[in-house]
């Protein structure tokens, strides 16, 4: 009976202390991500596909964040104007404009953007 009742009581114990350090430790850090807003004008004729990939996660495959946007066909008349929220970031980026020119590169987003393509003529 003894036994029990010291074993029951060890159990509480050990349970106090556990929730005392669980109540203790501080949460994980939210690490706030800077969202930006990027405007894209098309006055080309032909659709215009961006696709952005951000920097690759230490350790691993794959990139933090990627975006594949689409912008409808314009004319200097009457542009399509698309906006899009977008992670503040360095990205990797590949556009295909003008029924197929195809150009790549790299594209700071580092506060609101816009980006204007033009007639392809």
């Amino acid at each position: 009976m003894k036994k029990l009742l010291v074993l029951v009581l060890f159990s509480v114990v050990l349970t106090g202390c556990v929730s005392i350090q669980i109540l203790n430790e501080k949460p994980a850090q939210i690490v706030p991500t800077r969202m930006t807003r990027m405007t894209v004008i098309n006055k080309s004729n032909y659709d215009v596909f961006i696709k952005l990939e951000g920097p690759k996660q230490e350790g691993s495959e794959t990139t933090q964040a990627f975006y594949y946007l689409t912008i409808p066909a314009g004319s200097i008349e009457e542009p399509s104007i698309k906006k899009f929220t977008i992670k503040a970031d360095l990205y990797d980026r590949t556009t295909w404009m003008c029924d197929g020119i195809r150009s790549s590169g790299k594209l700071a987003v580092t506060g609101n953007i816009r980006l204007t393509f033009a007639s392809c003529d």
